[in-house]
This record gives C-alpha cells, structure tokens and sequence, in this order.
C-alpha cells in the first residue's frame, strides 16, 4: 500500500466562529481563487437565467435576518 506524506508547512487557519453561508460566500482564504462577481453560481435550467453571488448573498442574508 502507498503511503501518503504531506509537506512539513503548518495547515492554514480555518475559521470555527462563522456560519455556513458566511464561510462559503464571505470568507478569502489565500488557496481559494478569488469569486468572479459576473460568474454565475446557478442557472434555471429552465429558463436559463443566470444567478449570481450578488443574489445568492442579498437572498440569502436576507432571509436568515428574518
């Protein structure tokens, strides 16, 4: 069986204080490509309309503050 070594680097820091939705659409972590904010995160299948992070988020937040 192979075995598997990693680098001798300390693991990065994960944030344990943050909810779901804040960790994936408002956290920056240096391995993580930087969001494109005209790529859309879904697509009606259909209708073909394109959702981006902007609605993603402003739907999201909004709603959990209700």
């Amino acid at each position: 069986m192979a075995e598997i070594h990693g680098s001798d680097a300390p693991l990065a820091h994960i944030p344990d204080d943050l909810t779901i939705s804040q960790f994936i659409l408002d956290t920056q972590h240096p391995l993580r490509p930087v969001p494109n904010p005209e790529q859309p995160w879904f697509i009606d299948e259909t209708t073909g309309r394109e959702i981006k992070l902007k609605e993603v988020s402003s739907r999201l937040f909004s709603n959990s503050w209700s």
